[in-house]
């Protein structure tokens, strides 16, 4: 009789504990969706304040009927911001760890570029150093905005949302390769605008060997151009030599943590 009673009072027990661990899921749930909508409204807010200040060197419209040449889009319309309008010097008056303005044809991402002390921070802040798991596009701490380096390298999260680096996955397609008008980078600092054409475009699991930034002679660069050409899942037909300067592109791939997304092109 006192096994039953003991029998009863454990599984009343085991009952409760699951009941509490399902009260806590759905809680749990509720507040990631309550944060992810949070961290929507801030972008939202946060693109119109980058879209003002894009605008401001701009030509501006005389015709009160048109629609704005900037509108006030909700973030997943991206910023529709020709680099020629761009000014540096006022997207750093919001955020001033700006060191560039990015734009890569044939793709949404058209976005400010920030950089910091590390290579951690913009992980999990956006462009007004909020908390947001969105993030923003970086430049590595190691890298130098306006000279450049042998390797450049700007990371950005491949979000669900087709926002950030989520359109470099349209560089594995062949119709967007085989598209001429497509390929063209153009990158933006307090010096003016620079292009870049792609060279080389490829998965790969995380490593450090595609963000290396220093070399120790002309052959161990050529030796690395070599490997991240050869890498690439699609010929570009372009020469590459240890006088080029590369920029690097870094995003997870689809939902696989530990695989990589890679795009590099060089200086022209």
């Amino acid at each position: 009789m006192k096994i039953s009673k003991g029998i009863k009072k454990h599984t009343k027990f085991v009952y409760f504990a699951i009941s509490l661990l399902f009260i806590f899921i759905i809680f749990a749930n509720l507040w990631i969706l309550f944060k992810r909508l949070t961290d929507k409204n801030h972008l939202e807010s946060e693109m119109k304040e980058i879209n003002d200040a894009l605008c401001t060197s701009g030509p501006q419209s005389t015709d009160t009927s048109a629609e704005p040449k900037h509108p006030n889009n909700d973030y997943f319309n991206y910023i529709k911001t020709p680099c020629e309008s761009v000014d540096i010097k006022n997207l750093k008056s919001i955020n001033s760890d700006t060191v560039g303005f990015v734009s890569i044809s044939g793709t949404n991402i058209n976005y400010p570029v920030v950089q910091t002390m590390d290579n951690e921070f913009y992980l999990r802040h956006s462009f007004k150093k909020t908390v947001n798991r969105s993030g923003w596009l970086f430049m590595d701490y190691r890298n130098n905005s306006e000279s450049f380096g042998r390797n450049t390298i700007i990371y950005g999260h491949n979000n669900h949302d087709k926002t950030m680096f989520a359109g470099l996955k349209e560089l594995l397609g062949e119709d967007w390769v085989k598209n001429p008008g497509n390929g063209t980078i153009r990158f933006v600092n307090l010096s003016g605008t620079t292009n870049w054409k792609i060279i080389s475009v490829y998965t790969v699991p995380a490593e450090s060997y595609y963000i290396r930034t220093d070399f120790i002679s002309d052959e161990d660069f050529k030796t690395w151009l070599k490997e991240i050409s050869q890498r690439s899942i699609y010929s570009f037909g372009r020469e590459i030599s240890c006088g080029d300067k590369i920029m690097t592109f870094s995003t997870c791939y689809k939902d696989e943590g530990n695989v990589r997304l890679v795009v590099h092109a060089k200086k022209i």
